[in-house]
């Protein structure tokens, strides 16, 4: 899963109207097993509007969540690309345990459990995580979202533990303070905000933190979204 920066993302609100979705049937080979799979990829996709502070884009790719996982039904490896190879040996574990495949949110929790298995906590577990969550909080599921939440947190967590450029990059704290002020971790949340001041100094950054600090001192666990912070900002 490539990454994206949120300071490239952000810069700035996509102002055009028009949008269009695309889709494409498409047969890829599995990864771990060999299997062909039928897939259904977004092809062409043109959208307006503000992202939220977790990083979820704004419509219409923010609609696109049940065309980001890939499954192989053979072997339930999933991935958002179902031709990325890897051992099975590394992550049996994670594909022998049962699967609810008609569940959006375990599979890219499935899918955070392969990456870290195969590569250990990175960013990429902590979107998949995300991405559940995300699921949740369109089927007004706050419990479930909640959950994954804070797996996404334990994976931010470790991920900054474990690598020193993770621990200066900015918007990881702003993903991460997001995530904790959405479940209500206001005091945790509140220590992070003051680590990342140290790092969210480019462009945005310093204005969505400063946001990010009036909704924790108000105890706000609602969804905004850059245009909000811009609109305070001004």
């Amino acid at each position: 899963m490539k990454r994206q920066s949120l300071l490239f993302t952000c810069l700035f609100i996509i102002s055009a109207t028009m949008h269009a979705l695309t889709l494409k049937e498409d047969t890829k080979i599995c990864g771990v097993c060999g299997q062909p799979v039928h897939v259904t990829v977004v092809q062409r996709l043109l959208s307006g509007g503000a992202m939220d502070l977790d990083l979820r884009p704004a419509p219409e790719k923010r609609d696109t969540l049940k065309y980001q996982i890939q499954l192989c039904r053979k072997c339930n490896y999933c991935w958002p690309d179902i031709g990325k190879e890897r051992k099975r040996e590394k992550i049996a574990e994670v594909l022998d345990k049962p699967l609810a495949s008609d569940n959006l949110a375990a599979l890219f929790a499935r899918a955070a459990e392969i990456e870290i298995a195969d590569n250990a906590p990175s960013f990429a577990s902590f979107m998949l995580y995300m991405k559940a969550a995300w699921v949740m909080d369109d089927l007004k599921n706050k419990k479930k979202s909640d959950e994954y939440r804070k797996l996404a947190i334990k994976q931010m967590e470790l991920y900054m533990e474990r690598d020193a450029i993770a621990r200066t990059t900015g918007d990881n704290y702003l993903a991460y303070i997001d995530a904790l002020r959405r479940i209500g971790e206001f005091s945790k949340a509140k220590k992070v905000a003051e680590v990342a001041a140290l790092y969210a100094k480019e462009s945005i950054l310093p204005k969505i933190l400063d946001f990010q600090i009036k909704l924790i001192e108000n105890k706000d666990t609602g969804r905004y979204t850059v245009a909000d912070v811009l609109k305070t900002a001004k």
